[in-house]
């Protein structure tokens, strides 16, 4: 790759992976929404992102206060966008192509509305997610309580196989 930077979001144990936090996904997100809006009134991509800057929101001001600096001087929105608000590789050259075929705007609101989907996806999965959670306490912690408490089951057998049970979903995540 072109790009020689940091690659944010990645798992340490395995660099090859990219787990984004829904929190970063959601930043990118108003960054992406903000400069096609700003755009496409006919705005500046500085001014674009100044708008957040009133947001109360967003927490990482400072950064964004950086890349607007950045624009303003006569830097690019991809370089802004790369060394400031910690957007991946594919964004960079989605930015770069748009900028150079004139459709920034347009790319730019793709971009916002797929981290829109994405961030949606991940709220409904863990929302469909917490029976099924809540189904395999009830199994670990109370069915056995009638075999423990007629004797049928030893409390340290049971407590082996919680303990055993937490180290697997401990180990395989």
């Amino acid at each position: 790759m072109k790009y020689a930077r940091k690659s944010y979001g990645r798992n340490r144990r395995n660099p090859r992976s990219y787990r984004a936090k829904t929190a970063d996904i959601l930043k990118r997100k108003q960054y992406f929404d903000a400069l096609a809006t700003g755009l496409g009134a006919g705005m500046t991509a500085s001014e674009s992102l100044k708008t957040l800057l009133d947001d109360g929101e967003l927490s990482n001001k400072s950064k964004l206060s950086l890349a607007i600096r950045a624009l303003e001087n006569g830097s690019a929105v991809s370089q802004a966008f790369q060394k400031y608000l910690n957007i991946t590789d594919i964004e960079v050259a989605l930015i770069e192509v748009a900028e150079s075929s004139g459709g920034l705007a347009k790319s730019s609101r793709a971009v916002a509305e797929h981290h829109g989907r994405t961030v949606e996806r991940a709220r409904k999965l863990k929302v469909r997610l917490i029976l099924p959670a809540l189904v395999g306490i009830f199994a670990i912690f109370f069915l056995p309580l009638p075999k423990i408490i007629s004797g049928d089951l030893s409390i340290s057998t049971y407590a082996t196989y919680v303990l055993a049970i937490g180290i697997a979903i401990f180990v395989f995540g």
